[in-house]
């Protein structure tokens, strides 16, 4: 009985596979993205409520965030690549 299931699953792990690097990467960006939103919005926006009342560091911390996205981002996107 666990053999025959067993053996189904193996025969059906190319198209397994398929699927997930599918949905998988759509998903991995999706949840990539919120965590970015929500941090960079955390650091910047609530914990500072006042923000550019000092306009070098605020801008500076949404730079940095910014920019560190965009790395991030594409660091990703280079590892799907190799």
């Amino acid at each position: 009985m666990w053999d025959d299931m067993l053996m189904k699953f193996v025969d059906h792990r190319d198209i397994i596979m398929g699927i997930l690097t599918v949905y998988a990467q759509p998903l991995m960006y999706l949840a990539l993205l919120i965590g970015l939103l929500f941090l960079g919005i955390n650091e910047i926006y609530v914990k500072n409520p006042v923000f550019g009342t000092d306009p070098f560091p605020d801008y500076l911390a949404a730079f940095t965030w910014g920019l560190g996205s965009e790395v991030l981002s594409r660091t990703l996107s280079n590892l799907k690549g190799s």
